[in-house]
């Protein structure tokens, strides 16, 4: 899922023609971060939920909860910073 989202905002990124369509896209591409990215760190689970340590001690997960969202956030990143976008959560 993750190339597929940089392989289609590239696209996006590469489509505009002119400067003016570039700072747009970039523009909905910043919108769409700052929209998408929390949510997308939810499917990582809550921070301290309840299930968590039992998930934990039965080995049925290897990292904690915020551990997963660290090690996302790190992967993204740097992508992220190549083409010029940044969010508080990136940093």
């Amino acid at each position: 899922h993750v190339q597929h989202g940089e392989q289609s905002m590239r696209a996006y990124i590469d489509s505009s023609r002119s400067e003016i369509m570039r700072t747009a896209a970039m523009s909905e591409l910043r919108i769409a971060l700052n929209f998408w990215l929390p949510l997308v760190l939810d499917v990582f689970g809550k921070q301290n939920g309840k299930s968590e340590k039992l998930y934990l001690k039965y080995k049925l997960k290897r990292r904690t909860n915020e551990e997963s969202r660290k090690l996302f956030i790190s992967q993204i990143s740097p992508f992220f910073q190549e083409i010029g976008l940044a969010h508080p959560l990136l940093e």
